[in-house]
């Protein structure tokens, strides 16, 4: 083993980080999907040479690991801007830079790790890697209460006509085929019949195409058979307004104002007002009656207000803090949350 690194040959480690570093510019806003043609073929051209350097089980897991830590290390940086605008949380931000990666990229080690006695340069091989990485992916999106971080079919999301499958297959199976599409240029190493290599892509280009048109045909059908017309108008009131603002408990009148300057109620006219989440975090659903006077001189019984509010309860004795969903009227009844 000490022969691989006085040969250098260490950057065979570093390979697979920048890898996995590169894939997540496959996502939005980028959308360089053609990086993935390039980093999954890549990863199983890793394993084969560490199958011909006879590499041991530490280092087909360290492939795996090094490149799903580069995968989550460049998928997940805005975990680490979302902890900045609060002080409280600054703290944690090399945890969640270093730590979350780290810890997801184990999937991807123990994926690398279990491939390594069916490693080969046979088709059979990029259907294995495909359907085995697919199988952790799902146990990984289930491990973490079924939030899916950065799955690979994420990189589809330009596309509008490619992603309407998921209503019928789900976003796991899509994952699947993406992982086995993405894997095809390994093909060209593959030692097989030109025959088998030719009808195995064109088999997967097929299914590509039909999905395709699926798609186009679902997004080109007409809709207006399915709209209901409805005497209420719904407004999204979006402010300009800094976020550090919203924290000033003694500028909540300020606000509301401003919000309520924004959403321009027409007293004759059934609205529903969506205001931003978080324009309330330094009180509590049961103290927001308090604003009732501001809310009935600008409000008719004809509207409804929809705020994310924090929600404070007693349970035992002990105090639980819960985000919630508030449906109000003009006086700032409460209709129902969530």
């Amino acid at each position: 083993m000490n022969k691989i690194f006085k040969n250098k040959n260490y950057i065979f480690f570093f390979a697979p980080f920048i890898l996995g570093f590169l894939t997540p510019f496959s996502f939005s806003p980028y959308n360089l999907i053609f990086i993935n043609f390039l980093t999954f073929p890549g990863l199983l051209y890793l394993l084969n040479i560490g199958k011909k350097l006879k590499l041991n089980n530490k280092y087909f897991f360290l492939i795996g690991w090094l490149f799903g830590f580069g995968y989550f290390l460049s998928g997940l940086y805005w975990i680490s801007i979302s902890l900045t605008y609060e002080e409280i949380f600054r703290y944690l931000i090399p945890f969640a830079v270093i730590l979350v990666p780290a810890f997801l990229a184990i999937f991807y080690g123990i994926s690398t790790l279990i491939l390594k006695k069916f490693v080969s340069k046979k088709i059979s091989f990029i259907l294995f890697f495909s359907l085995l990485l697919s199988i952790l992916e799902f146990i990984r999106g289930n491990i973490l209460s079924g939030f899916p971080w950065n799955l690979i079919a994420y990189s589809w999301s330009w596309s509008l006509e490619i992603i309407q499958v998921i209503s019928i297959i789900g976003t796991y199976s899509l994952n699947l085929i993406s992982l086995t599409i993405f894997s095809l240029p390994f093909i060209l190493f593959v030692k097989t019949k030109y025959n088998k290599k030719y009808w195995f892509f064109s088999l997967l280009l097929i299914l590509f195409a039909i999905n395709y048109l699926y798609g186009f045909n679902v997004l080109s059908q007409p809709r207006e058979k399915n709209i209901e017309k409805h005497d209420f108008v719904i407004k999204i009131i979006s402010p300009n307004i800094d976020l550090k603002e919203f924290l000033k408990s003694e500028n909540n009148d300020i606000i509301i104002k401003r919000l309520i300057e924004l959403s321009n109620p027409q007293a004759d006219q059934k609205t529903i007002f969506i205001w931003p989440e978080g324009m309330f975090p330094s009180i509590y659903l049961s103290e927001i009656k308090k604003y009732h006077k501001i809310f009935s001189e600008a409000f008719s019984n004809l509207h409804l207000i929809i705020l994310g509010i924090n929600n404070l309860e007693y349970q035992n004795n002990v105090e639980s803090v819960y985000n919630s969903l508030a449906i109000v009227d003009n006086n700032l009844n409460l209709i129902s949350s969530y």
